[in-house]
């Protein structure tokens, strides 16, 4: 799945941005990329954010998972994950407890 870099918010290529993600959020209701999500803030649990191939909260699921931070995985301020991902249907962010993501999307 994705890589963890240390980018402190570089794009990686993406278009368009959703910063300042604290609550589930439809980035995009419609196909396109998920190109990174960079971690602004942690929070106080894991998975710090998971990203879902749906065109609403309500929709997302684990059929439609893209990606979500692993439980064991340290996940510091700064930390940008790289997905370049293909989106069909729409792209949702759910951040966790305490978290603050930005998605890059194009």
């Amino acid at each position: 799945m994705g890589q963890n870099f240390n980018f402190a918010n570089t794009p990686a290529q993406g278009t368009q941005v959703a910063s300042g993600i604290t609550a589930p959020t439809v980035v995009k209701a419609q196909g396109g990329r998920l190109m990174s999500v960079s971690v602004n803030i942690p929070g106080t649990a894991l998975p710090a954010f998971s990203a879902y191939d749906s065109s609403t909260v309500a929709g997302t699921a684990a059929s439609n998972l893209v990606y979500t931070s692993a439980v064991s995985t340290a996940i510091t301020a700064g930390t940008q994950i790289v997905l370049d991902w293909p989106i069909t249907s729409g792209i949702v962010i759910v951040p966790g407890t305490g978290s603050n993501v930005a998605a890059f999307y194009l």
